[in-house]
């Protein structure tokens, strides 16, 4: 079966011309026992019959945008090189680095287990204006002020200020932000579980949001369970203070933070916002995106991911 090379010219590191051509003159040196193809194209326009690996160099945006078009996810490999800002899906693969990607994606390719494993891939059902669309996702989704901090993120923004863009633009959200309250189901329960007052809801099986933020430390993409983290609503100063934290993943045990690990067991969330109201704004893997309900569930679905496993 063939490989792929996937070269998304709208992340990062792609963005002109001169820096396509040097990336993929070192790809094909890195991997110069490798006959593959490659492409620019979008995705969706991409017809991926034929190949088994696939190469993707991309941002977190990308990746989530080559979820969608990929047919029969459980028979691929999927090798991530991070060419984006924010890295979070590499970050949490370990392989955030190029050069650390470039070694695991050769191992992964050449047949090496070590470094390949089954990635739990997540479905996102988004409901809005009367219209259902379903997303498949292996990143943070981030409903209330994380969503509203990713609309009003510009790419210009996060290619000036880079990892730290998140940062810079929660604490600016954070002046002005209202919490809101949310109504959650876990599972399949016929419970709707109150959370007023409420600034942020994650939920992932993957750790990492906002460019290097430990939002999830204990999240596990392997293991068959999403976790969630709720913040409650608290004074600006102590917000700041979750944040500084949540860089190094140590705010999980801060009064008004409520973690929920593997071992509750979850692998359904659903979540709406109380009141007249229902629109509420989230992002999926750092793109923005709304609902009036959503869903998150793992259905199963799992593909063979190449990762750091030091």
């Amino acid at each position: 079966m063939k490989t792929l090379l996937l070269l998304n010219p709208q992340s990062n590191l792609l963005r002109n011309i001169r820096n396509q051509r040097a990336f993929l003159k070192f790809i094909k040196e890195s991997l110069h026992w490798l006959e593959f193809d490659y492409t620019y194209k979008k995705p969706s326009e991409i017809n991926f019959d034929g190949y088994e690996k696939i190469v993707i160099t991309s941002g977190d945006g990308g990746f989530t945008d080559f979820l969608q078009a990929v047919p029969n996810l459980e028979d691929k490999l999927i090798c991530h090189l991070p060419a984006g800002t924010g890295k979070d899906i590499a970050r949490s693969l370990g392989i955030e680095h190029m050069d650390i990607a470039i070694e695991c994606c050769k191992e992964a390719l050449q047949g090496n287990p070590e470094f390949i494993a089954q990635a739990d891939i997540g479905e996102a059902t988004i409901h809005a204006d009367g219209e259902t669309k379903d997303m498949k996702f292996f990143g943070t989704v981030g409903v209330g002020i994380d969503g509203l901090v990713v609309k009003n993120l510009s790419t210009r923004f996060k290619h000036l200020f880079g990892k730290m863009s998140y940062n810079l633009a929660t604490l600016k959200a954070l002046i002005g932000y209202k919490p809101e309250t949310y109504w959650v189901r876990f599972n399949d329960s016929n419970r709707n579980i109150a959370y007023p007052n409420t600034f942020t809801i994650n939920v992932s099986n993957v750790r990492y949001t906002g460019g290097g933020i430990d939002i999830l430390p204990k999240a596990d993409w392997q293991d068959g369970y999403l976790d969630a983290l709720i913040v409650h609503s608290m004074n600006k100063s102590k917000g700041v203070n979750v944040l500084k934290k949540a860089n190094k993943g140590e705010h999980t045990n801060i009064k008004n933070v409520e973690y929920l690990d593997s071992q509750t067991k979850i692998k359904k969330v659903q979540i709406e916002r109380s009141g007249i109201i229902k629109r509420f704004h989230f992002h999926l893997s750092g793109e923005y995106q709304f609902a009036d309900k959503l869903i998150l569930k793992l259905t199963g679905i799992k593909t063979r991911m190449a990762y750091n496993p030091t």
